[in-house]
């Protein structure tokens, strides 16, 4: 999920930067006293998704409908799907 976050956050970055820099520093300083602009923010997210997935070639979504868009992401993403599926399947005696 790391390589997923960090790709959206490179989008938001290019769109918005100075938005994208704000709400990355209320996140990290919980209690922060600055004041965002939400509707901005989520006007950011929103394009930032849209040329994501407009750039990007989807290569995986999981069991739970996270979307993949980075190799590594999708390769442990599918791991983990395997994994979940194999212990579904165990039954104990």
């Amino acid at each position: 999920m790391v390589a997923e976050i960090d790709l959206g956050r490179k989008y938001r970055e290019q769109i918005c930067p100075g938005l994208a820099r704000q709400a990355e520093q209320a996140n990290a300083n919980e209690g922060s006293s600055g004041i965002i602009n939400y509707e901005a923010l989520i006007d950011c997210r929103k394009k930032a998704e849209a040329r994501l997935k407009k750039n990007n070639k989807l290569l995986y979504r999981n069991l739970l409908g996270f979307t993949f868009y980075t190799p590594k992401g999708a390769s442990l993403a599918r791991q983990a799907d395997q994994k979940s599926t194999e212990m579904g399947n165990i039954r104990c005696p």
